[in-house]
């Protein structure tokens, strides 16, 4: 196990972290400036990646020698899409983003206190994490921690040569990066600029099968037409074993025709390549047959097996898309994130997917997304908003359109069951809860999404409305998150009437589309979040001039004393000990 760092080591990194934060260089570095800082110790270069340019992250990644700066390059490059499931698995680097307090892990917090850190503002808290290939992000050790206090120093630096000159990082030569270059004899650092090492290819995996079994699959087995899909990959929910969580590595065997699942099985990646190729072979025994064809998309996966598919006589092609398997992927991935999930929602909700039959039953034109906007405006608005307001706004002036009054309870009481559940949502310690659905990769699930997120959107403005709170009458300091949620859905407009008003485009064109649509939901969802917060004042004072009215009008004798769990007595619906028990 690798040695901790000293409280002073971690003090120099959180002193660096601050005077890095406040130049605030994501206003002009982009995220294709990338530059390099040599390590003092073991000289290996970090090839740095300011990120902030379009708000939704605001830190930096350090990507790690050669092996980090081309995982960075494989998907600026498009060789691996920004959404693609892998994309994350690859990375190797230090990564130190700013947070809310709320985003921080429990041993962050640990840290900080011990260490007696103060950060004021928005986002102002430094995370720090180190990203390994096929391992969860996890904390930082004494040499990741030195080397990346070196490295925030010299970012800063350079980052204010680059806003004096917006072309200090290109040279004229190509394929050479600016590096600050640290001279142990001189004990100085100085600029180079250095060509990245030249890549040394691994040999492929190579695994020989066992003979045995291959004699006893052909004295079984019968040729088919059957062509099946197979890929390698991590799975997205990490097994917390030993020093480190690790993401498992997982093999899929999938039938092109029918979508059936025919195995998968994950392992740690050391074993995964000798078990892998069992069970490919124990998936051909089982079945009984010889699929005609194995598709593949990597090369790895095809160096690893043709040994097999050779002595079987198995055709093994390599094409760019398996859809049977990536479906199939997407919904195993789905089902293992709803598992690590806790849900948010008191037990009674219906689920989304029935609140969304609820409303267009009743004659609603809202969305579920646009319902959970309207219960989070009100939420976040400073007055009360009370059920006679709220049912207009949903269901419209004319009032909902119920078949029965079974019905009318129904849908009724689980609308109220979401705005319960809704009302306990901690925005200083907790995500935004809201509607999560997987939209297809074309046209029609681009324009969904956009007009979902815009509806969440739109009916949160709603909601602050209904509470007496319109968005020009917001305070100074949330101004900002305004103009932000104002241009993103301007964006989003744009984005929708070009992809419904232009001419078919290609999957990769709508990746690219849904990966902009997905960073306009992580600004919006922040922008809404900063409000509900920011509002947090506004609404303890309203409610502290309820509770004093209250009071006078209530003679002392028949003053009853309100309990820290009861319902607060200004009729919030929240907790007193979450209410007005605050102002006492």
């Amino acid at each position: 196990m690798k040695a901790d760092a000293r409280p002073s080591e971690w003090k120099e990194l959180y002193r660096a972290a601050a005077k890095f934060r406040e130049i605030e260089p994501w206003a002009w570095v982009t995220e294709e400036d990338i530059f390099g800082v040599q390590s003092p110790v073991t000289g290996e270069i970090g090839y740095c990646c300011v990120m902030g340019e379009l708000g939704q992250v605001l830190g930096m990644a350090v990507y790690l020698g050669i092996g980090g700066l081309n995982g960075y390059l494989m998907v600026q490059q498009g060789k691996i899409e920004p959404d693609d499931s892998d994309a994350m698995f690859i990375q190797d680097c230090l990564l130190v983003s700013f947070e809310n307090k709320s985003a921080l892990e429990k041993e962050d917090k640990v840290l900080i206190k011990r260490l007696g850190i103060q950060a004021n503002g928005k986002r102002a808290w430094p995370m720090f994490r180190r990203h390994k290939p096929g391992f969860f992000p996890w904390f930082l050790d004494k040499e990741e921690v030195t080397f990346l206090t070196a490295v925030l120093e010299q970012a800063r630096d350079v980052c204010l040569r680059i806003g004096k000159d917006e072309d200090f990082l290109h040279h004229p030569k190509e394929g050479l990066y600016f590096v600050r270059t640290y001279n142990s004899e001189a004990a100085r650092w100085a600029d180079s600029w250095l060509a990245p090492e030249a890549v040394t290819a691994a040999p492929p995996e190579s695994v020989k099968p066992d003979e045995l079994s291959l004699q006893r699959i052909k004295s079984k087995a019968k040729p088919s037409k059957a062509i099946w899909e197979l890929d390698f990959f991590y799975a997205p929910a990490p097994i917390f074993e030993g020093d480190r969580p690790f993401y498992p590595y997982s093999i899929m065997i999938v039938d092109r025709d029918t979508g059936f699942v025919h195995d998968v099985h994950m392992a740690e990646s050391e074993k995964a390549p000798a078990e892998f190729v069992k069970r490919l072979m124990g998936c051909i025994e089982k079945n009984e047959i010889f699929p005609a064809e194995i598709l593949v998309k990597k090369q790895e996966v095809a160096d690893l097996l043709s040994p097999v598919t050779d002595k079987l006589k198995i055709g093994l092609r390599k094409v760019k898309e398996l859809p049977s398997l990536e479906e199939a992927r997407r919904s195993m991935e789905g089902h293992l994130l709803k598992e690590e999930a806790a849900s948010p929602f008191a037990a009674g909700y219906c689920g989304d997917d029935q609140m969304e039959e609820h409303l267009l039953k009743a004659g609603s034109n809202l969305s579920v997304f646009g319902l959970y906007g309207l219960i989070f405006g009100c939420l976040a608005a400073p007055n009360p908003v009370m059920p006679s307001a709220l049912m207009p706004a949903i269901f419209g002036k004319e009032g909902a359109k119920f078949a029965t009054e079974a019905q009318a309870q129904e849908i009724i009481g689980s609308i109220m069951t979401l705005w319960n559940s809704l009302n306990q949502w901690e925005p200083e310690t907790n995500e935004m809860p809201f509607p999560g659905y997987d939209y297809p990769v074309n046209k029609s699930g681009a324009l969904h999404r956009i007009i979902d997120t815009l509806s969440l959107a739109e009916s949160f403005c709603r909601g602050l409305e209904l509470g007496g709170m319109r968005l020009d009458d917001l305070p100074g300091e949330l101004k900002k998150d305004v103009e932000q949620l104002e241009r993103v859905s301007s964006l989003l407009y744009a984005q929708a009437k070009l992809i419904e008003g232009g001419k078919e485009q290609g999957k990769k064109e709508i990746q690219k589309a849904m990966k902009a649509i997905e960073n306009g939901e992580i600004v919006i969802d922040g922008c809404l979040t900063n409000i509900h917060i920011g509002l947090k004042n506004v609404r303890l004072q309203f409610a502290r001039q309820i509770g004093t009215d209250v009071m006078r009008k209530t003679p002392a004798a028949s003053r009853e004393k309100v309990g820290r769990n009861d319902p607060c007595p200004c009729g919030s619906g929240k907790k007193y000990k979450k209410c007005c028990g605050l102002l006492h």
